[in-house]
């Protein structure tokens, strides 16, 4: 019954708010699968390590097996470094996981550190980030993605 109860709670927020972000735990419980089945969109975070992409290889399993829409499943790269030789590109991450990479987040230590020390967004505490302008890009692709459209 908490299950459904949690599923019925996601629904309610979702219809009064239009958009609701949830960052879900790494190990899953009925609740979060029941969160993650009711949800318009998945975005699957991870960075370029062998470790991150096989957790991430794992979540996608799981939504596969307890019957999620593979097209609601786009996947995040995170702290991707500019680099010209890497172990492993974005490019590699896309075929290897089978899915759509719906933003790749630039590697920013400095401006990240600078903005939470500070208590700001990066994009206010940083002006011309490159982490910001593609958090907006992701923003923006996940309201074109479900259908709010605008500005993010």
């Amino acid at each position: 019954i908490r299950d459904i109860s949690v599923s019925l709670e996601f629904r309610r927020v979702l219809f009064r708010s239009g958009l609701v972000v949830i960052d879900l735990p790494p190990n899953w419980s009925n609740w979060s699968a029941s969160v993650a089945f009711s949800a318009n969109l998945l975005l699957v975070v991870t960075e370029l390590s062998l470790g991150s992409i096989r957790s991430a290889k794992r979540c996608i399993d799981l939504f596969d097996v307890i019957g999620i829409d593979r097209a609601k499943v786009q996947i995040v790269a995170n702290k991707v470094e500019k680099k010209l030789f890497k172990p492993i590109d974005v490019s590699d991450l896309s075929g290897t996981l089978g899915r759509k990479i719906a933003a790749v987040l630039p590697k920013d230590t400095a401006d990240l550190s600078r903005a939470q020390d500070q208590g700001l967004p990066v994009g206010l505490a940083a002006k011309r980030n490159a982490f910001a302008a593609a958090m907006t890009g992701l923003a923006q692709s996940v309201r074109d993605e479900i259908g709010l459209g605008g500005q993010a």
